[in-house]
């Protein structure tokens, strides 16, 4: 998504691109650091609120890493590397791969194959 949409980044705005940074300076939507860290802190949250659903940690635990995801994410403004616009979408892109993908893990299978014991043998079963 990054290679798709070119958007500069602030501190191109600013004067001189900063050495180092020739190849990256029209990379800045989505902003890639906070959607991994919106990513991680969703994927904390529901893995560990399907696991101990009855957990009074489940909201400090949800409070202290989106806190810390979004920390994250003002300080790629105050750096100068990304707008406002560029930290939402990476914050909202995290967040809802951070929830789908273990929700998507955690729902039900049905056995395709069952061996059952018999008295004289056992008896295998297919679900198509």
């Amino acid at each position: 998504m990054k290679n798709s949409i070119l958007r500069y980044r602030p501190y191109c705005y600013l004067g001189d691109v900063p050495s180092g940074k020739n190849s990256d300076y029209f990379k800045s939507f989505p902003s890639r650091h906070t959607a991994f860290a919106f990513m991680s802190a969703g994927f904390l949250t529901s893995t560990f609120s399907a696991e101990y659903p009855d957990s009074p940690w489940k909201i400090p635990l949800g409070a202290a890493s989106y806190s810390l995801a979004a920390g994250l994410g003002v300080s790629r403004i105050f750096s100068g590397n990304h707008f406002i616009s560029d930290i939402l979408a990476g914050a909202a892109l995290g967040s809802v791969f951070g929830y789908l993908i273990p929700r998507l893990h955690l729902r039900k299978t049905q056995d395709v194959v069952t061996l059952m014991p018999l008295y004289n043998g056992f008896m295998l079963a297919c679900k198509l």
